[in-house]
This record gives structure tokens, C-alpha cells and sequence, in this order.
């Protein structure tokens, strides 16, 4: 695989900042800034969940998360400019400093917006390479919701971090049923209205059941993580993850037509 000297270096500082989220992430959940208790009203028919314990989480794991985003979207950016200059070189031609300056990988939620991207974003990268970034485009990857595509949530936190707020790692939290009774697995969490306050007392979340319950008939388990804004996992590592995937095996393929 001949990847690109710059694409290396941005992968391997993606990287550097996942352990580093990894570290400050461990370190902050070590001091437990979070619990939560249980209130049985309804004569057993209403569990309520508030919060005990509540800390902010803090601002440095946004600032992470936002600085392994940058680089992550900035390795697809590398590998045209590397393809470009390839297909310079073998047709003998030059890459003026303004057609480099408008060369960049990109990320479209429409066929309309990805055509009147590659005059400038793909000027010079040969017509099978542009032919394989365009089948990775969100609209082709999810045709029925594009801005749900991995490409897509990392071009988006990427502007968003650049130039309207910092990535914010938000509280993420997870409640877990464990080994209730077979008649109550419909039983759904019940999320509070109105954008309940983090503060301790404050309710997270309720369960209503048709008839009274313990708290030993009904176990619960609390699992406390960080999510991007797009993302679907308890954990903002796992979701980066995802996104470090599925970008490393776009930049293999393209590799592939240096």
C-alpha cells in the first residue's frame, strides 16, 4: 500500500489524540462525578430515576475529540492532493498553486453537490479514483439519510468545530435493565419532558408498570459515557472509532491508485 507520507503522519496523530481521550476519559470517571437513585412512588407502579451526583464533564474532552476529528478529515483531504499531483505528473502537466488550494475530498448529501464539487475538489485525480470517491458519498452510502453517513458526521463536526463551536463531548447515559421478569420486557424507559435540569433531584427517567414492583423485582444498572452530537453510542470512543474505520479503508483503496 503506498500511502501518502501526510496521510500517515495525520492517521498516526488521530491516534495520539484517541489515547489521550481514552486517558482523560478514564481520569474523569475515576473520581465517579455521576450516581443516580431510585424513587418508588405509585405504591410500586412508578420507578423514578434522579440523579444524586452530577459534575459537568470537562471542556478538554470536547477540545480532544474535536483535534482527532480535524486530523481524520484532514487525511481524506492529504490523499487528493496526493492523487491529484500523481495524475499531474503523468499527464505531464502542472498543478497551478490555486487549483491545489481548491483540492480536497468531497463530502456530498446529493449527486448535484458532488458534480459541482470535482472541477475544483478533484481537478487532476484520475476518473477511476473520482469514480470511487463518489460511490463513497453519503448519498450513496445512505440514500434515505445521507447526513447519517460516517463521511458525513465527520465533515460536519469537523466545520462545526472549526467554525461555529467546539465538539463537545456530552454526557451520554445508559440504563440498563437486568434479568427482569419475562412479563415486563416491554416495559420502555420513559425519558423526562421538557429537557429535565442535570442537577441532583432531578429526574433522568421513569418506568411505569401495571402492577407494583420492588426494586429487586426490576434490577437496574447505570453505565455513564460521552457522546458526539451525532453519535449513537454510549461512547464517543466507539463512535470515532467507527469513523477512524471507515475513513482508514477509503484511504487504503485510494492508495491503491498512486
Amino acid at each position: 500500500m503506498n500511502t501518502p507520507r501526510s496521510v500517515r503522519l495525520k492517521l498516526e496523530r488521530v491516534e495520539e489524540h484517541m489515547a489521550a481521550l481514552d486517558e482523560a476519559i478514564s481520569g474523569f470517571l475515576q473520581a465517579e462525578p455521576y450516581a443516580a437513585r431510585r424513587v418508588v412512588k405509585g405504591a410500586g407502579c412508578e420507578h423514578v430515576v434522579q440523579w444524586e451526583r452530577y459534575t459537568e464533564p470537562p471542556d478538554r474532552l470536547g477540545l480532544i475529540a474535536g483535534d482527532a476529528i480535524h486530523n481524520l478529515r484532514s487525511s481524506l483531504d492529504h490523499m487528493v492532493v496526493a492523487l491529484a499531483k500523481a495524475g499531474a505528473a503523468s499527464a505531464g502537466v502542472a498543478i497551478a498553486p490555486a487549483e491545489e488550494a481548491r483540492l480536497q475530498f468531497p463530502i456530498a448529501t446529493t449527486a448535484v453537490s458532488f458534480r459541482n464539487q470535482i472541477n475544483a475538489c478533484l481537478r487532476h485525480v484520475a476518473p477511476d479514483a473520482q469514480k470511487f470517491i463518489e460511490g463513497r458519498q453519503p448519498y450513496n452510502i445512505m440514500p434515505n439519510d445521507p447526513k447519517s453517513a460516517a463521511l458525513w458526521i465527520v465533515s460536519d463536526l469537523d466545520n462545526a468545530d472549526k467554525h461555529r463551536s467546539l465538539t463537545i463531548a456530552g454526557l451520554s447515559t445508559a440504563i440498563v435493565t437486568v434479568n427482569w421478569p419475562p412479563e415486563l420486557d416491554q416495559i420502555a424507559l420513559q425519558p423526562p419532558s421538557g429537557g429535565a435540569p442535570r442537577v441532583p433531584g432531578a429526574e433522568i427517567a421513569h418506568f411505569s408498570f401495571p402492577t407494583p414492583q420492588s426494586e429487586e423485582a426490576v434490577p437496574l444498572e447505570y453505565r455513564w459515557g460521552f457522546s458526539l452530537g451525532h453519535a449513537s453510542a454510549i461512547d464517543i470512543r466507539v463512535d470515532l472509532r467507527r469513523y477512524i474505520s471507515v475513513v482508514e479503508g477509503a484511504l487504503g483503496v485510494l492508495s491503491d491508485h498512486l
